[in-house]
């Protein structure tokens, strides 16, 4: 029933979509049901369809930065798994989350695989309790950044308990999984969805190169920079 009644929100997001009369509506039409687009992903994926769950993610999340561009493409370009693949290496691989009202997703992209793994999928109420703590408690951090007593800030209990927190996440976001897949990786890049983009997720790989990305798109165009390119050393 449940899975019924999000493809009938789809179809009616879809519809009121074709019916915009210009590029600005339609654009206010995705951004103020964007939950709809991020379920279609885990609908592909419920499906057993990774690929095309890894591209409904790619797309939406270039739509959303073309948007932030003031360039809002109504199909927002989503690379080839081979274009995607030009960014990686035996040793180098790409970790591709995606967060949906209901589900945290992770892909895992390699050199040799023309489908992305699944790593993860799993109700996101755990992610989204963890956070909400360690927003509360980062933003009373803050609320002491005048305080003249540094003990303050150093007892605080965000400070305190950073350790502890980044263990929670690590066993919500199934690093341990993760790392058994990457026994001949040296090198990671991270692409973050939405809050996650907060966080120091390189901090859960420390025997690799991490570098981070807003989407494989932007990595392909960093790509074809010159030499001087953050993505250099990885490719």
């Amino acid at each position: 029933q449940v899975r019924t009644l999000r493809q009938q929100g789809l179809a009616v997001l879809q519809n009121l979509l074709n019916r915009a009369s210009s590029s600005e509506q339609r654009r206010r039409i995705e951004a103020r049901f964007s939950g709809f687009s991020h379920l279609q992903v885990d609908l592909l994926i419920a499906d057993g369809l990774t690929t095309e769950a890894l591209f409904a993610a790619e797309r939406y999340k270039n739509r959303v930065l073309t948007w932030i561009l003031d360039s809002w493409q109504a199909e927002g370009i989503c690379p080839s798994i081979t274009e995607m693949q030009t960014l990686l290496s035996p040793t180098t691989a790409a970790i591709y989350w995606h967060l949906s009202p209901d589900t945290l997703s992770t892909f895992l992209i390699t050199n040799d695989d023309t489908n992305p793994v699944v790593a993860t999928t799993r109700p996101s109420e755990a992610f989204t309790t963890w956070l909400k703590t360690w927003t509360r408690d980062y933003d009373e951090y803050r609320s002491k950044g005048k305080v003249n007593d540094q003990s303050v800030k150093e007892n605080h209990p965000w400070r305190a308990n950073l350790s502890q927190r980044l263990d929670e996440l690590k066993i919500i976001l199934n690093i341990d999984e993760l790392a058994n897949n990457l026994s001949n990786i040296n090198n990671l890049i991270l692409i973050p969805h939405r809050d996650l983009h907060r966080l120091p997720l390189h901090t859960f790989f420390p025997d690799t190169l991490t570098t981070y990305l807003p989407s494989t798109r932007i990595g392909l165009s960093l790509s074809q920079q010159p030499p001087t390119s953050a993505l250099a050393p990885l490719l």
